[in-house]
């Protein structure tokens, strides 16, 4: 009888799960978050401003407020015009004022643009990622009155063509 109990008793020791002191294991969790891109540009409303044609007279119209508001840490602005950087005098394409555009960001006062003709499209240095919020950029148009001879009455007008867009 005392047989038959060890031999039961380790029978049902060998059925149960055996577990080490030193037991242990390892593995990896990969995870994984998506942020979707965010692109936003918002623009001043359209401008209309004086000229002035007293000689040597420098006209300077701020255009207004730009907005940028994006995710990307590396973005461009794309600048250009549909009369090649002149306002032109509405029903004569031959009479026409040359300016420049000075677009300067609010934050720091750094000058994206410094008085750089829009003659062909400007693209400029990457700018910032910005705060949520985003970054305002202020726009300015300049040109000067001729010395000696007169510009044509009526109303000058151009398109100015503003986007951005990541490298």
């Amino acid at each position: 009888m005392k047989k038959r109990a060890l031999v039961t008793l380790l029978v049902i020791l060998a059925s149960l799960p055996v577990f080490a002191a030193t037991a242990g294991g390892d593995g990896t969790l990969s995870i994984q978050g998506t942020l979707n891109a965010h692109v936003e540009l918002s623009l001043p409303p359209s401008f209309e401003g004086e000229i002035i044609d007293t000689a040597g007279y420098l006209n300077s119209w701020d255009l207004g407020t730009l907005n940028v508001n994006t995710n990307f840490k590396n973005w461009k602005f794309y600048l250009s015009s549909t009369n090649a950087g002149s306002l032109v005098l509405f029903g004569d394409p031959t009479e026409t004022i040359p300016y420049t555009i000075k677009l300067v960001r609010v934050s720091d006062e750094e000058k994206v643009f410094d008085n750089v003709a829009l003659d062909s499209p400007l693209i400029s240095d990457v700018q910032p990622r910005t705060p949520k919020n985003g970054l305002d950029y202020e726009l300015f148009l300049e040109f000067t009155a001729d010395e000696t001879s007169q510009w044509e009455n009526g109303v000058y007008v151009d398109t100015i063509y503003i986007s951005i867009a990541t490298n």
